[in-house]
């Protein structure tokens, strides 16, 4: 990405996984964001240094919310806009190149493309299950009819014998599968398991705690612009650790049975005491 050959990877056999596992320490030192600041300033370089658009616009956007903090922790509605802003900007070749540009055969933009086409002609419910952009139709022995039917098979990237690029995308699989109904249905849940998380971390004793899981999920909803994103196998520990950090900054209430444990061993120690 941005045109530079050379990209960090560290160990990784790719620069985007180096990105999701440093995006994932960087939230949990988000929720001690005062004591680690530093590290996670050393998070964002290293993020900075793959040159991913989704990595580095992550980062623009945390450090644009971090900067505009107000007194009690929470993001302003400049910090917001701007960090929007950022975003855009950083990602507009992109994004034009993936979903506006039909001029253009690169991967992604030609399963974009292609997966309107089959969300139209499979309308309500798309193509089904395993048969568009997804891993299993890379494999030859169940490389998808519908790649010849819409002109992919010639694309580089996406060929029999080079299909490196075909599961590289995410919104083009679940309309292409799925249709527009389902690409509805999963943005709804979507939406909701978001504000769940939102909800919950609200009213958190730490005031900045609640940036930790709201940066997992930002990052989510971009790389789903240019990956598999919610298809990774990385965000099964990105769901583990928003879990954790749910849990961590809004305890769940104890039921009456361990409720009454609870006191009764305090009723104990209690006369253990006196």
């Amino acid at each position: 990405d941005f045109g530079i050959p050379r990209a960090f990877k560290f160990i990784f056999y790719h620069q985007a996984a180096l990105v999701w596992f440093v995006v994932a320490l960087v939230s949990l030192l988000l929720s001690e964001f005062d004591r680690n600041r530093i590290y996670i300033l050393f998070g964002f370089v290293v993020i900075a240094l793959t040159l991913t658009t989704k990595g580095v616009c992550w980062v623009a956007a945390i450090m644009m919310i971090v900067v505009t903090l107000n007194k009690r922790g929470r993001p302003s509605v400049f910090g917001l806009l701007f960090g929007g802003i950022a975003v855009l900007m950083l990602a507009s070749d992109s994004l034009i190149l993936y979903y506006a540009n039909s001029t253009v055969d690169t991967a992604r933009s030609a399963l974009q493309q292609a997966a309107n086409k089959i969300a139209l002609n499979e309308f309500p419910f798309g193509a089904g299950f395993a048969s568009f952009g997804s891993a299993v139709t890379a494999m030859p022995e169940h490389y998808s009819p519908l790649y010849f039917a819409y002109g992919l098979s010639t694309i580089w990237g996406l060929t029999p014998g080079n299909t490196q690029y075909l599961s590289d995308t995410f919104w083009p699989v679940v309309i292409g599968q799925f249709g527009y109904v389902g690409f509805a249905v999963f943005a709804a849940v979507a939406f909701f398991c978001f504000r769940s998380v939102i909800v919950r971390t609200r009213d958190s004793g730490n005031a900045k705690a609640w940036l930790s899981p709201r940066s997992l999920l930002i990052y989510l909803v971009l790389g789903s612009l240019a990956e598999t994103a919610f298809f990774n196998p990385s965000a099964v520990y990105f769901a583990i650790l928003i879990a954790m950090q749910v849990v961590a900054t809004h305890p769940l209430p104890l039921s009456g049975r361990e409720f009454r444990s609870v006191s009764d061993k305090k009723d104990d120690l209690i006369e253990g005491i006196a």
